[in-house]
């Protein structure tokens, strides 16, 4: 059929199992049931499996197969277990370094302070020296302050008499 746009459901030629009655579709385990034949399917099963038909064989190769698989699990345990004894170990080692390295970083840090210490008590030695030259500098200011003064009161002095030489 050609699709289209329709608004109702297709039809179909057959009946759908919805539309059949319960009574007409059959109950597959009644079925098998009724005709013996679950009982014949679980008494074959269990005589299928009888463990005086294993022979020596395949009890060797059962316990060949089970001796490799508890071996490779313990390969494998053991792997996993080295594994985090090597990360655990890594971590040991670079948390070792990193304290090593602290340990030079406060060596250097102690070295400096010591360094700062000793300039202070210089810097403070210096301390007297350095007012002694603000004070000399001071005067020296007053110093030139007289100074101009006296040169420009000699001046004057030299104007008003300069008529009288």
């Amino acid at each position: 059929q050609p699709f289209t746009m329709s608004s109702s459901p297709p039809t179909s030629p057959e009946p759908t199992k919805a539309s059949q009655s319960p009574e007409s579709i059959p109950n597959t385990r009644e079925r098998s049931i009724s005709n013996g034949n679950f009982r014949a399917r679980s008494t074959s099963a269990a005589t299928a499996f009888q463990p005086e038909q294993i022979s020596s064989q395949h009890t060797e190769l059962l316990q060949k197969h089970m001796q490799q698989l508890f071996s490779s699990v313990g390969e494998t345990l053991r792997a996993e277990m080295q594994l985090h004894f090597n990360e655990l170990q890594f971590q040991s080692d670079v948390n070792s370094l990193a304290s090593k390295e602290y340990e030079n970083v406060m060596e250097k840090t102690d070295e400096e302070l010591d360094n700062l210490k000793q300039l202070r008590k210089e810097f403070e030695g210096v301390i007297p020296f350095l007012q002694e030259i603000d004070e000399v500098e001071s005067e020296v200011g007053e110093m030139q302050r007289a100074v101009k003064m006296l040169d420009k009161y000699t001046r004057d002095l030299e104007h008003q008499l300069k008529p009288y030489f």
